[in-house]
């Protein structure tokens, strides 16, 4: 873990070396990932999971230039591009806010259910909780 501070607030985040890409496969194995809008870094986080193993697929609204640039880049209507809505109930794990614009080096990933368990049984149903997504708004 390393410590790191995010507009003055004091994180511990883990580290590239202690989760690899392949613990990340290894973790999204079951998981399809939906990136939702295809703007600014929606293809850039898209492709990026794509090309790194990761089950992706895109949501944009039909018809539009983001969903023309999408099949350009190699994206399946009906098989990993779908409209936004369809995307987001068959994700498992949605990327949101990156396609939205918010800059990436302002987002953090952090695995904390082992740490800081919401549910500290051992049992599946436990651990289900314990698999969540937090989000943590700050002020600059």
């Amino acid at each position: 873990m390393a410590r790191m501070n995010f507009a003055g607030i004091e994180e511990e985040v883990v580290t590239r070396e202690e989760f690899p890409l392949s613990r990340a496969r290894e973790a999204l194995k079951d998981e399809v990932v939906a990136v939702l809008g295809y703007g600014v870094q929606g293809p850039a986080q898209a492709l990026n999971l794509r090309d790194n193993g990761i089950k992706v697929i895109v949501g944009v609204n039909p018809g539009g230039k983001s969903w023309d640039k999408a099949q350009r880049d190699g994206w399946v209507a009906g098989e990993t591009l779908f409209p936004m809505e369809e995307a987001a109930a068959r994700g498992t794990v949605v990327q949101y806010l990156v396609s939205l614009g918010v800059p990436a080096q302002r987002l953090v990933a952090a695995g904390f259910a082992e740490f800081q368990p919401l549910d500290p049984d051992k049992t599946e149903e436990a651990y289900k909780r314990n698999r969540r997504i937090e989000l943590k708004l700050t002020e600059r």
